[in-house]
């Protein structure tokens, strides 16, 4: 199983995928005992994507 080792790597995913990542992980290592959804991941890929292209506009003014 691929893990999410950077923001770029959120960022590049879609919301089905990055639950179904995430929700495989839970269900060996038992982190949370919520039923989290497609929202949710989305909620993190969004604010990846924010930072991301923060990241990258501080890049360029250097």
């Amino acid at each position: 199983m691929k893990a999410y080792k950077s923001v770029y790597d959120v960022a590049n995913t879609t919301a089905e995928e990055m639950l179904e990542r995430v929700s495989n992980v839970n269900d060996i290592k038992h982190y949370y005992k919520t039923k989290l959804g497609t929202k949710d991941m989305q909620f993190c890929i969004d604010f990846a994507r924010i930072i991301k292209n923060i990241e990258k506009s501080i890049e360029y003014d250097v």
